[in-house]
C-alpha cells in the first residue's frame, strides 16, 4: 500500500538552455533542521539556478508528491491524525500526520 513518509522539497535547477534537473530535499517537516543541513550543504552555485521550489512529499515508493496528491495517498493509508488549518482543504500538510 501506497503512504506517505515525509515531507520534501522539489527544487528544478536550470543546467542550461534546454535542460533542468531535480534536487528534492527530504525531512520529517518542510524546512526543519534536518532540510535546512542538507540545503546549507548544497553548493551556492546551484541554488543560483533554482527556477522553482514546489512543497510536497515523498511516499514509500520514493516519488514526490504534490500536497495534492499527497493529500490523496494520506487519505486512503488513513494517515491523517487531525487536518490542520482548513479542514475542507484538500491539500496535505505535514502537520496533519502527526
Amino acid at each position: 500500500m501506497q503512504k506517505i513518509i515525509c515531507a520534501a522539497i522539489r527544487f528544478t535547477v536550470k543546467l542550461d538552455e534546454d535542460n533542468t534537473e531535480s534536487i528534492v530535499v527530504a525531512g520529517p517537516r518542510h524546512y526543519d533542521t534536518v532540510m535546512h543541513r542538507v540545503i546549507d550543504a548544497i553548493d551556492d552555485a546551484i541554488w543560483k539556478k533554482v527556477v522553482l521550489a514546489y512543497q510536497g512529499f515523498l511516499d514509500n515508493r520514493g516519488t514526490f508528491l504534490t500536497r495534492h496528491e499527497a493529500f490523496k495517498v494520506a487519505t486512503k493509508a488513513k494517515q491523517i491524525i487531525k487536518k490542520s488549518g482548513n479542514p475542507d482543504s484538500k491539500l496535505l500538510f505535514s502537520e496533519d500526520l502527526y
